[in-house]
């Protein structure tokens, strides 16, 4: 909202501010709207209590199960981007998802014997009727109605004019595609039951509704959670979604292992014939270049090679030897020890012949030696042994000659067939390479074939296997007790719920309700000095039917130690207070609209002033309707009017009252131009000789908003006061009766809130309560104070007026 500018006593403008939503107005909002609150609260707990109880009981069952690891991928298979796992899947939450599935919850419905449905009795429930006996109902059964008829020591069956049994409890009754057992006679409120056979994918949903799963975290157990209404099928269908998810497990792998082995066993048959094929080209390689392997037959010739020049060199090193020795023979100066050493060496004495005929040479050199000991040279036999000697040198030269042609021919030989070996050894380094090639390709095909080989004889196994990867850890158990609804918890939450709807709605009509509800918004939003708070009168008046009247509101007189009396002394000292430099003896009393309590404000401030000591006057300014004669039970006329056009004098119609200082001037004739007449001349002149008689002047001026009396009046006195009434007087209304105030340069002192509840605690700075109380105990406990109240009210009152709002 904005800014509203009020006038103070000097004329000056004072600034209004918007007050915020606080903690007091919550309490403030709930108090003054206590028995709506309350209803919401009860209506709230009554709906949540009534669904409480209506709601049918919920019971939950569980089972765990643990799910072995799957098997790794076949080899050469990608598993995730570049062949590596894909670590983004979580396998437990998958397993989870697949336990949740409807393929499971089918079979599991299936087997658990769902597809019987009670239809009637309403929420009569399949353990009542079956108790715990398993129910079989094939997957092809139609859909359709069945009949059950309980007699005393048997049961039957029927379908239209078709009637199956009747069967002892406990025996089995069959029919086409169902087989089904009622142990006794059910606890139900009709002799009869109606139940149906419904489709498979409706009996599935039913356990999807009910089914929850959980990992426990960091293992591979899964719990399966079924919550329903059955205890008995709440168990039951829990294990029976585990063994569905543990044969569907079971035959998934049973068909992923099928599926293996076929693409093994194909995979298997490739790689056979690619494997004979490459056989068969390092074969034909082989068979065409005439080798059996390119690596022995190149070593071998590598090793032939290396002879053959080892015997060459061997050769070669022959033929110097016996050239040599051919040398050494054909010299003349050759010594016999030179000759010696050559025939020593091993090269000629492996020469059969050539060592032959050295070792003739050498006999015959030794027998010279020993002829020559003994004789002369000239002798026969010397001659003969040198003779011989020299034929047989000779005949060494001779053999060392052949010899040594044979070598060369020899080392010919070897040179040729060297040359021959050197040329076959240049073209196996690519018969090498494509060899290599090409056991380095069978040998790879072999390697694959010896793996699938080995990993379809794994398949073939794992095949024969029926084991199923899913293991049952803990079946379900029958639950005792139910899971929901928890009735106090429903209580609570519904209590609750309705406390903070009914706060909820307080605060929401109070922030829709545009009228004063407390003091702050008097000074915050209006910008008012506060003069007084005024306690509420009506609880005393209707706790007292003797007061129930216009006179009985006047409580400073009739009770003047309660609180209500207090309080309107207050407002007297903050009246005289509020113009501490200026004599206050003329106000002024008025409201925004009518109903704000002003006449009864202005009758109780005039009674504090005159129990002061003070000369009062009060005067009913209201010529349209006035209240004073009824309060006072004076006559109305002559009154104020008569005074203004002078056809009477003030102190022949003011009349004295029971409280003592305190006159009444009432209002007289109503005349027919009122504001007119109360701004006259005449009413300024009766002003100034009220002032001459009496010390205080009090005037009960109409509302502001409804006519210009008070506005008029407001310029003539020395202040006029704002009477507001709490819950009644709209804000709006409040700020356009200042606006008028302001407008004629009124005297506006402040405001007075009226009817105000100070039991709340929430005005009057929080000292409501002690205000009250002190009050109270001012006045006794016994009630004697009230008592001489009403004493006071009684001798006041001459006559019962007729009760009327102001």
């Amino acid at each position: 909202m904005g800014t509203l500018t009020l006038p103070d006593e000097n004329g000056a403008e004072q600034g209004g501010r918007e007050s915020s939503f606080t903690i007091g107005s919550l309490l403030l909002a709930v108090r003054q709207r206590w028995p709506l609150v309350l209803a919401v609260v009860v209506f709230t707990t009554a709906i949540g209590t009534w669904r409480a109880v209506r709601e049918q009981r919920r019971y939950s069952a569980y089972a765990t199960a643990r799910v072995a690891s799957s098997q790794n991928p076949l080899p050469g298979v990608t598993v995730g981007a570049g062949g590596m796992p894909d670590y983004r899947i979580d396998r437990m939450v998958t397993e989870m998802r697949v336990v949740s599935s409807s393929n499971v919850a089918e079979r599991a419905a299936v087997a658990a014997g769902l597809r019987l449905r009670v239809v009637q009795p309403e929420r009569a429930l399949r353990s009542q009727i079956f108790g715990d006996a398993q129910i079989a109902i094939d997957r092809t059964a139609p859909s359709a109605e069945y009949r059950l008829l309980f007699d005393t020591a048997a049961y039957r069956m029927t379908a239209g004019s078709v009637q199956y049994g009747p069967a002892r409890y406990g025996d089995t009754l069959s029919a086409p595609g169902m087989r089904l057992v009622v142990p006794a006679k059910p606890r139900i409120d009709a002799n009869q039951a109606v139940i149906a056979i419904v489709p498979p994918s409706a009996a599935a949903g039913e356990v999807m509704g009910g089914l929850a799963t959980a990992n426990y975290e960091k293992t591979d157990i899964v719990e399966i959670r079924y919550t329903g209404t059955d205890p008995v099928y709440t168990a039951r269908i829990a294990d029976a979604v585990t063994r569905a998810y543990s044969d569907f497990s079971r035959e998934k792998l049973k068909t992923q292992t099928n599926d293996r082995s076929a693409f093994v066993r194909g995979a298997l048959d490739s790689a056979n014939y690619t494997l004979g094929s490459a056989q068969d080209r390092l074969r034909l390689f082989r068979e065409r270049n005439q080798i059996v392997g390119v690596a022995p037959e190149q070593m071998a010739l590598a090793e032939r090679i290396q002879t053959l020049e080892t015997e060459q060199k061997a050769a070669q090193l022959e033929q110097d030897t016996y050239a040599n020795l051919i040398g050494s023979l054909t010299e003349a100066d050759t010594t016999d020890e030179q000759l010696r050493r050559v025939l020593a060496s091993k090269e000629i004495s492996g020469n059969p012949n050539v060592a032959e005929l050295s070792a003739r040479w050498f006999e015959l050199i030794q027998k010279r030696q020993e002829l020559r000991g003994t004789r002369s040279e000239g002798f026969a036999d010397v001659k003969d042994t040198d003779a011989l000697i020299l034929r047989t040198k000779q005949d060494l030269q001779a053999a060392s000659g052949f010899y040594l042609r044979q070598l060369k021919s020899r080392l010919q030989a070897l040179d040729r067939t060297l040359a021959q070996l050197r040329a076959q050894m240049g073209r196996y380094p690519s018969l090498a390479a494509e060899e290599s090639r090409l056991f380095a390709n069978e040998r790879s095909y072999q390697k694959q074939y010896d793996e699938l080989l080995g990993e379809y004889q794994k398949t073939r196994i794992a095949a024969s296997v029926n084991d199923s990867p899913v293991q049952l850890i803990d079946a379900a158990t029958v639950p005792q007790w139910p899971v929901s609804p928890n009735r106090r918890r429903s209580l609570l939450l519904s209590l609750a719920a309705g406390l903070f709807l009914g706060v909820l709605t307080a605060v929401l009509l109070d922030r829709l309700d545009n009228t004063l509800k407390s003091p702050e918004e008097v000074r915050d939003r209006l910008g008012l000095n506060l003069l007084g708070i005024i306690p509420g009168i009506g609880e005393r008046n209707k706790a007292d039917p003797a007061i129930s009247t216009a006179a009985g509101r006047l409580v400073s007189h009739a009770d003047p130690k309660s609180s209500v009396a207090e309080a309107y002394r207050t407002l007297r000292t903050n009246l005289a207070f509020a113009r501490a430099h200026q004599d206050l003896r003329t106000l002024a009393l008025t409201s925004p609209g009518p109903a704000d309590g002003k006449s009864t404000t202005a009758a109780n401030l005039a009674i504090t002033f005159a129990q002061q000591g003070q000369r009062t006057l009060i005067v009913d300014a209201d010529l349209r309707r006035a209240v004073l004669d009824k309060t006072f039970s004076v006559p109305r006329s002559p009154g104020l009017t008569d005074c203004i056009l002078g056809t009477v004098k003030i102190a022949d119609a003011a009349r004295q009252t029971e409280v003592p200082n305190l006159f009444v001037l009432p209002s007289g004739q109503f005349p027919p131009n009122p504001s007119e007449l109360l701004g006259s001349p005449a009413m300024r002149d009766l002003l100034e000789v009220a002032k001459q008689e009496f010390d205080v002047i009090i005037f009960d001026s109409p509302p502001l908003l409804a006519v210009t009396d008070a506005a008029v009046l407001s310029t003539m006195v020395d202040g006029t006061v704002l009477v507001l009434r709490v819950g009644s007087t709209a804000r709006e209304a409040a700020r356009t009766a200042i606006s008028h105030l302001a407008v004629v340069h009124g005297r506006l002192l402040g405001g007075v809130l009226n009817d105000v509840d100070l039991r709340s605690g929430s005005y009057y700075g929080g000292y409501g309560y002690y205000y009250s109380y002190y009050g109270s105990e001012s006045a006794g406990g016994n009630g004697a104070s009230s008592a001489k109240g009403m004493d006071r009210v009684r001798n006041l009152i001459k006559r019962k007026p007729r009760s009327r709002k102001t």
